[in-house]
């Protein structure tokens, strides 16, 4: 009798258990469907609809009632998003304290930033046991690294921070608009588009303070395009995660995401040499991390000047860097924004379904 009732309860479990796997693999096709191929509001044909709109001025889709055009409600957006953010000039002072005070705090870490090179090699190979002769063709001293992981940290984790407003300050009032017939795209470019400015003023404002005490001997031009770039990205990382959970947890989200990405996949902690040792998926996250190309464009930037007279080539084979990759890190650093602004997008049309209708 007790195996019975036994052979009853597994017998329960296992039909609630695949009942559930039956209903959550039928929801998730179809919310994918839904979001890629749904009749009106889905992302293939809303970005139909936008491209046509843009390039013939609203006048070629055609439309069962008179609403206006995507181009037309992009400029609305636009013009809202920028009223939000530039029209109380307080509160966007208030903002700025945040990276005034980043650029300060970047200025006295990197205070006194000197690059020491190596002790000779016919030194290493007399004076040095053979376990130490690696550790011996490395700089004496060299904390340009550990300047920039920390820039990495800190940048990113004020733009995810301030980046998070965008889109989760508003997230009922974007419900309310959708479910009256606003298409997700325009507004989505309209906002992302609006902060463009906000992360130039951010990143200038943040090199200046650093210049407070910090003497860079690298191109200062390329010094702001590294700060700019992880600007971009820390931004995008804000606008998926006030999406995806809820507004007043971000700021917590967003130093558990920073600290995972700048320590972990920043390729100083565990170096880019060393990455044939972890699987595939590591190994693609260290190029979905903002910090590893980061780093590498401040520290070649800074590097070129030392370079010039003295031997670094067993410094950059150590990290695994090449000195003429800045564009490469830079235009990485822009399309793992893009690929989170896409992440946002998806999440856009896919989180809170059922308050768009």
């Amino acid at each position: 009798e007790g195996k019975s009732t036994d052979a009853n309860k597994c017998s329960m479990y296992c039909t609630a258990f695949n009942s559930f796997c039956s209903k959550f693999f039928k929801t998730m096709c179809y919310d994918t469907y839904m979001f890629w191929f749904g009749k009106g509001d889905g992302a293939c044909n809303e970005l139909g609809n936008f491209t046509v709109d843009v390039v013939t001025c609203g006048k070629g889709v055609f439309k069962a009632r008179q609403t206006p055009s995507y181009f037309y409600i992009f400029f609305l957006c636009l013009a809202r998003a920028f009223k939000q953010v530039y029209g109380n000039l307080g509160n966007f002072l208030q903002e700025q304290i945040l990276h005034i005070g980043i650029g300060l705090f970047l200025a006295v870490s990197a205070n006194q930033l000197l690059y020491v090179g190596r002790v000779e090699p016919e030194v290493c190979e007399v004076l040095t046991v053979a376990p130490m002769r690696e550790i011996c063709t490395q700089p004496i001293q060299d904390a340009y690294t550990g300047t920039a992981n920390f820039m990495c940290f800190a940048v990113g984790f004020a733009g995810i921070a301030v980046g998070s407003t965008t889109f989760g300050a508003e997230r009922a009032v974007f419900y309310r608009h959708v479910s009256t017939g606003m298409p997700v795209l325009p507004y989505f470019f309209a906002k992302v588009i609006n902060d463009l400015p906000r992360m130039l003023i951010a990143a200038l404002l943040v090199v200046a303070m650093m210049f407070a005490q910090f003497y860079s001997v690298g191109d200062y031009g390329k010094l702001l395009g590294v700060v700019i770039g992880l600007y971009f990205v820390s931004f995008s990382q804000g606008y998926f995660l006030s999406i995806i959970i809820d507004y007043d947890s971000v700021p917590l989200a967003g130093v558990v995401l920073v600290m995972f990405f700048s320590l972990i996949f920043s390729g100083i902690n565990i170096r880019l040499t060393e990455r044939a040792n972890y699987p595939p998926f590591f190994q693609l996250l260290f190029q979905l991390s903002a910090p590893r190309w980061a780093i590498e464009a401040f520290y070649i930037n800074e590097m070129q000047f030392y370079a010039r007279y003295l031997d670094i080539s067993e410094r950059l084979e150590y990290f695994q860097y090449f000195l003429h990759n800045y564009n490469t890190d830079i235009g990485a650093m822009f399309y793992i924004g893009i690929f989170w602004q896409g992440l946002t997008l998806f999440a856009m049309k896919l989180v809170g379904r059922h308050k768009m209708k």
